[in-house]
């Protein structure tokens, strides 16, 4: 198998709509490549057991299409985490952007990204700026040159504020990936995140700038009435779950040698912790008892030293709903 300089590496389950509009577009954005450009470049897609027809959508797109496109279909849904590391072992690239199957990007992003890894391939790690839409099924453009920036992990969290949660934004060199603890990570959901806490302490990174890249998304209330809707009635919030989870991930680089750059880091869930509990309070259809204890156990393990932790997010998790969102109202805050 031939090495390639980059991989556009893509997990995929039963979106075949959303697959067929980003496989689509990445071939329209390849064949205009140079063809020495071109042959740089692969597309690697791995199928968890989708039931919607998108592997047999794959094998017939692959057998007309000029570029480089290579499939891989799991037996079984082995999980989103281990489904985005079977990308990176099918994978021949130097380097891996592991872009979902339903984000869309700028005309000129993948140009873009090659070059800017062919100048700086000594990173460990790039992280594509981004814009937000509410807007699906919009029209991408072709937007001026990108800049990027070479810095250090400890420029990058502090100026991205882990916006690399958001996957597509990740481009990983595929050796520090599969040296990596991954089967550790398997199940959190966050493989991405974990993977770059383990790798990522002596690595440069490169910020690619300009927002060509663009994240698909709903309105805070929205988002959250579509999780609540799709979880038994008896599970936790998802977003404020993942919120704990995100507490716990990151008071956990103080065991990968980060120095001082972790105090900074455990200090981004706290300065956001506010508001992630108003947005669970006026998001909660009724007050559950056995979830905010679990909520105030696992934050007080990290938080346990503030005052305003006992002062104000303590006591506003018993707040009354309904007066919490007319308190809003009147103060004209909107966090919806």
């Amino acid at each position: 198998m031939e090495n390639k300089l980059l991989t556009i590496g893509i997990p995929t389950y039963n979106r075949i709509e959303k697959l067929k509009k980003t496989i689509k577009g990445i071939e329209e954005q390849v064949i205009k490549l140079k063809e020495i450009d071109q042959k740089k470049i692969e597309i690697v897609i791995s199928d968890n057991a989708s039931t919607d027809g998108s592997f047999k959508f794959l094998r017939d797109f692959n057998e007309t299409t000029k570029i480089n496109l290579r499939l891989n279909l799991n037996k079984e849904n082995e999980g989103y985490d281990a489904n985005c590391d079977k990308v990176f072992q099918k994978s021949s690239g130097k380097f891996v952007w592991l872009l979902s199957d339903d984000d869309e990007f700028d005309d000129n992003l993948i140009e873009v990204l090659l070059k800017s890894v062919e100048k700086n391939k000594e990173i460990g790690f790039c992280f594509i700026d981004y814009r937000l839409s509410t807007k699906f099924n919009h029209t991408t453009k072709k937007t001026s040159k990108s800049e990027f920036e070479l810095v250090d992990t400890t420029s990058l969290i502090n100026k991205t504020k882990f916006a690399f949660s958001f996957v597509s934004s990740c481009v990983f060199r595929r050796d520090l990936w599969m040296k990596a603890d991954r089967f550790a990570y398997i199940g959190t959901n966050w493989i991405h995140l974990y993977i770059f806490r383990e790798v990522m302490q002596n690595e440069k990174s490169m910020i690619i700038k300009g927002k060509k890249l663009i994240m698909n998304a709903v309105s805070i209330e929205q988002s959250r009435k579509r999780a609540s809707e799709s979880l038994p009635k008896d599970a936790n919030c998802f977003y404020m779950d993942a919120h704990l989870n995100f507490i716990k991930y990151t008071h956990g680089y103080k065991d990968y040698g980060y120095g001082e750059l972790t105090n900074k880091i455990i200090d981004i869930p706290w300065n956001d912790n506010l508001r992630q509990i108003i947005y669970y309070k006026i998001t909660q259809k009724c007050f559950r008892y056995r979830e905010v204890r679990k909520i105030i156990y696992t934050m007080h393990k990290y938080f346990n030293t503030k005052i305003r932790f006992w002062l104000l997010d303590v006591p506003l998790l018993f707040f009354p709903s309904k007066a919490l969102k007319f308190l809003l109202k009147l103060l004209k805050r909107d966090f919806t």
